[in-house]
């Protein structure tokens, strides 16, 4: 009974089991588990000459600078700018310092030493004291500061949500914490100098200066409901592969059954593509019909995305093909891992990769590019810079791979003349 443990192909198949579980595990656990920002692209814009905003400004230049950093700023002269990146993918969201933010700050800081002044002024009054005629033109110069509660200082974010739901996620959290942390400090500052003159203030003052900067927060490209949470792209593009990998494997049994013996002919490796290109088409309508009429998910131009669909699935289809024709069956494995790996990226911003999952997988995979196409036809309803790209990129991958595919006629079946 222990015999069997002498033989090598036993202690083979442990190898390999372990080895199968570790690869799957370090893309599927791995890479979830070290996800975080990583030098996210935002736009910061300053709006504002004055003393503050170009002092905060330098702040956040300063505070965001190392290699680790989570945010990346990238300068924009002008808010009116951000829309064409937004749509070209430049940058996941925006950090505007508003017009009149040195303004609001400086009246805010007026506003503030005018109680303190005021409240001086009018207890040596109540005291019987006679005020001087300089001291009277102060204390009405104060009432005249205070009258008015000031404005608070405007910052405004925009998210671009359409580019990842996961960092637009964070960055909805990120960006408006870093107003809030300014005008914490800027109003603990204020009670200090309160509270060294022992000026107690009412609700009402306190309401006006307890809020010395205010964030707007705007949605770009925004991600529609019943859009599974922004993974439509990535799904459609995971089922395109899925229909092109059971497509490419029934359809090269039975062209590889069918072949002439010894080798591949044009004849046959075209039939076989034109039937690849029929797995395609019903591929993509498929996943638009049980994804459109079946599940509700938000398509703006139907025929765009099922040409795409089409497309992409077609060219999926090609990469396997050829991989099958070239090294048979034994190419399935390599045809697996390629898609589980991509598929474990897909749903993630390159930013928030570790690093080896970035340059190893994320870099390289095709289904990134044919994920992009997809995304711009479904949140980028005013066009995309990385569409045309996009397009290129995987129309040109499919022509390589189809003249890879037709050189298998070069290659001789082993099998096939030892019949």
């Amino acid at each position: 009974m222990f015999k069997v443990f002498k033989n090598k192909g036993i202690w083979l198949a442990l190898l390999a089991v372990f080895a199968i579980v570790g690869v799957f595990a370090t893309l599927q656990v791995g890479v979830k588990n070290n996800v975080q920002l990583h030098r996210v692209p935002v736009a910061l814009v300053n709006e504002d000459t004055g003393k503050s905003a170009q002092k905060i400004d330098h702040k956040l230049r300063k505070k965001f600078t190392g290699h680790d950093s989570q945010i990346k700023w990238v300068t924009v002269m002008h808010a009116s700018s951000l829309k064409r990146g937004f749509n070209d993918k430049r940058y996941y969201g925006a950090l505007i310092i508003n017009h009149h933010f040195t303004r609001n700050l400086t009246s805010q800081s007026t506003y503030v030493k005018s109680l303190i002044v005021k409240q001086k002024l009018t207890a040596v009054q109540k005291s019987g004291q006679t005020l001087s005629p300089m001291m009277k033109a102060q204390l009405a110069l104060t009432k005249e500061h205070t009258a008015t509660a000031p404005q608070a200082a405007p910052l405004s974010v925009k998210i671009n949500q359409g580019m990842n739901v996961m960092v637009a996620q964070a960055l909805t959290k990120a960006l408006p914490a870093i107003g809030t942390a300014l005008g914490q400090k800027i109003s603990q500052q204020e009670q200090k100098v309160l509270a060294g003159n022992k000026i107690y203030l009412s609700t009402a003052n306190w309401q006006a200066i307890g809020q010395p900067i205010k964030t707007n927060i705007t949605t770009v490209n925004r991600i529609p409901n019943k859009s599974v949470s922004g993974m439509a792209p990535m799904l459609f593009i995971v089922f395109a592969w899925l229909a092109a990998l059971v497509g490419s494997m029934l359809i090269w049994r039975v062209f590889h059954k069918t072949k002439p013996a010894g080798r591949w002919t044009i004849r046959h490796l075209t039939s076989q593509v034109l039937a690849g290109g029929l797995v395609s088409i019903v591929s993509g309508l498929s996943i638009y019909f049980f994804a459109h009429n079946c599940f509700d998910v938000v398509v703006p131009d139907a025929s765009t995305l099922i040409w795409l669909l089409i497309g992409n699935t077609f060219v999926f289809f090609l990469i396997q093909t050829c991989v099958l024709d070239w090294a048979g069956f034994k190419g399935w494995p390599l045809i697996i891992l390629v898609w589980i790996s991509s598929a474990a990226v897909l749903s993630y911003a390159p930013e928030l990769l570790p690093s080896p999952s970035r340059t190893w997988i994320y870099s390289w995979t095709p289904m990134r590019f044919s994920m992009d196409t997809i995304t711009n036809t479904l949140y980028f309803h005013n066009g995309s810079g990385t569409m045309a790209s996009s397009l290129w990129t995987i129309g040109i991958i499919g022509i390589v791979f189809l003249g890879i595919l037709y050189l298998v006629v070069l290659k001789k079946d082993r099998q096939g003349l030892l019949k």
